[in-house]
């Protein structure tokens, strides 16, 4: 894991009334726990 400051990212995403990033999760860890994205229902499901 890990783990990076975005606070320059939330600053653009401010400026652009975009709402602020929180986090960021990479290829491996949901592939890893075999993911499952809704994004209708904006559901993330993680197995195992």
């Amino acid at each position: 894991m890990v783990l990076l400051d975005l606070s320059h990212v939330n600053q653009s995403y401010e400026i652009l009334k975009l709402k602020p990033v929180d986090g960021v999760i990479g290829g491996d860890l949901l592939k890893r726990y075999e993911a499952i994205i809704d994004y209708s229902k904006k559901t993330l499901v993680l197995k195992g």
